[in-house]
Formats: C-alpha cells, sequence, structure tokens
C-alpha cells in the first residue's frame, strides 16, 4: 500500500512540475538573447515596437536542419507583408553547445543572410530560451520542437503552434493569415 501511495503522488508531483509551452492566452518568459553580432536583443524592447512572430528552430543538433532551413527561407520571402502587417519576426536557433559554437554552427545556417529591418535571428546556447519556453526535447540529437508563437504587444500568445516532430510547422503563408484573423 504505501510503495503505490508513492507512486502516485511521485505521478502528482511529476504531472504538476511538468510546465507546458506557451499557450493561448498566456504571457511568454522574457527572452533575452544575442544576435550574431553579438548584441544582445531583448523581446520586451521588440514588442514595444511591433506585436512579434517568434520561430524557435531547432537549431544545431549535430547538423543543420533541412526543414528550418526551409522555413527560414520562406520568412524571408513573406519579410515586406509581415512589415506591411506591422509585424516583427523573431527566430531563435538553439544549440547544446557554447556560445562561440553556435555563433559558428548558426552562421553557417543563415550564410549571412542580411536579415530585413524587422527581422531578427537570436542565439540560444545552451538551449536556456528553449527551456524557458518549455520546449526543449529531451531526446538524442534534439535541441527544442519546432515552435512558432503569434505575440501581442503585452507578449500575450495569440496563436501557438508546438510540433512534436520535426515536420508540422507553421508556413510564413499560415502565420500572415493568422495575423489578417486578428
Amino acid at each position: 500500500m504505501t510503495r503505490s501511495l508513492i507512486l502516485l503522488l511521485s505521478a502528482a508531483l511529476i504531472s504538476i512540475t511538468t510546465a507546458a509551452p506557451p499557450a493561448v492566452g498566456d504571457k511568454v518568459p522574457a527572452l533575452e538573447l544575442a544576435d550574431l553580432d553579438g548584441k544582445i536583443v531583448s523581446l520586451e524592447n521588440i514588442l514595444k515596437k511591433t506585436p512579434a512572430v517568434v520561430v524557435f528552430l531547432r537549431g544545431w543538433n549535430g547538423k543543420q536542419c533541412p526543414l528550418c532551413s526551409r522555413q527560414f527561407g520562406d520568412f524571408l520571402t513573406k519579410a515586406a507583408d509581415f512589415a506591411d502587417q506591422n509585424y516583427s519576426v523573431v527566430f531563435v536557433y538553439p544549440d547544446h553547445d557554447d556560445k562561440d559554437a553556435t555563433v559558428e554552427h548558426a552562421t553557417d545556417f543563415s550564410k549571412e543572410v542580411r536579415l530585413p529591418e524587422n527581422f531578427y535571428f537570436l542565439l540560444d546556447p545552451g538551449v536556456t530560451a528553449g527551456k524557458d519556453f518549455n520546449l526543449f526535447w529531451d531526446a538524442k540529437k534534439e535541441t527544442v520542437y519546432p515552435s512558432l508563437f503569434l505575440l501581442n504587444q503585452d507578449g500575450i500568445v495569440q496563436f501557438a503552434k508546438v510540433s512534436n516532430s520535426h515536420g508540422g510547422r507553421v508556413s510564413a503563408k499560415d502565420a500572415l493569415k493568422e495575423i489578417e484573423n486578428r
């Protein structure tokens, strides 16, 4: 009887302490990360100017993710449309490695792309932000679940999509539809 009670209480404690990613209506955690130039960028400061689309890529997991590359390119082709809607787009590039290795991996990923004024490409060495957003994918050769959050200027989630696989990502076209429906 005692063993069963301990197991039941342990399971209850795990379910209570296992946090979910931000959902519609939730305020997102603070996000302050460096870009490729080492400049610290704060989501709070971005939101003072515009609402934002925050996209968590899988980042570096020992190789570059082709689905991340495709999604990144897709959003870049629609940069003017996001600007027309007065939205910023924030890409978070997670990596298990240290800062220097993360910069190297992210530079390789972004191929020195010149980002539009309303786009940000932020580095998450150690997957700290991914963990803060409860997106950590605790599996071999994984970083975070690919995710997209549409935020109003108060940092409140208006739309959220967290993929539990490599695919199932939100396209730029679908993100723009969600924005237009606001």
